[in-house]
């Protein structure tokens, strides 16, 4: 029998701000945002999954990832969020607590199955930093997670940040 379609939307850079600030003195994102999520919710076919890969906060302020937690419960279908380079771990994982995490500290590395499908959420954040990296404690996640985590016909990866490493290429 054939594997199922599966339906994975993407947005980033949500650039959150605190209620009623604007980034850059000049966008408003939660209404971008807001138009985003109105017109995910009434797609047909619906998305299997949203994944929200990086920047979910413009300032990385526990206020503006609040918000965006707020503005992401509309959504009528499951999500999943990774951080960017203007993302911080800790209030992240405060207002979007996901169990996928795995480790209360550390990458936010998370897997999904959509169908038959494994979906790797790969956090390549540095902290402080612009680049992405991929940290020891997530190329030890990433040799073990595919192969435990069960028979997927396939796997697709997400990384925001680009990726810097001198021994492997992802």
């Amino acid at each position: 029998m054939a594997a199922r379609p599966v339906l994975i939307a993407q947005i980033s850079d949500l650039h959150i701000t605190t209620p009623g600030a604007l980034a850059y003195d000049r966008v408003d994102t939660a209404a971008a945002l807001t138009r985003a999520i109105d017109t995910l919710n009434q797609m047909s076919p619906r998305p299997h999954l949203i994944v929200i890969s990086g920047d979910i906060a413009h300032s990385a302020l526990p206020e503006e990832y609040e918000h965006a937690s707020k503005l992401l419960g509309t959504l009528q279908m499951p999500f999943a969020a990774i951080p960017g380079n203007h993302d911080r771990r800790t209030p992240m994982r405060r207002a979007l607590p996901d169990p996928a995490y795995g480790t209360a500290e550390g990458a936010l590395n998370a897997v999904r199955r959509v169908g038959e499908l494994d979906i790797l959420l790969i956090d390549s954040t540095v902290p402080g930093a612009s680049h992405g990296e991929l940290d020891a404690a997530t190329l030890a996640w990433l040799d073990n997670t595919p192969g435990g985590v069960g028979d997927a016909a396939g796997s697709v990866v997400f990384a925001p940040s680009a990726l810097q490493h001198r021994h492997r290429a992802y």
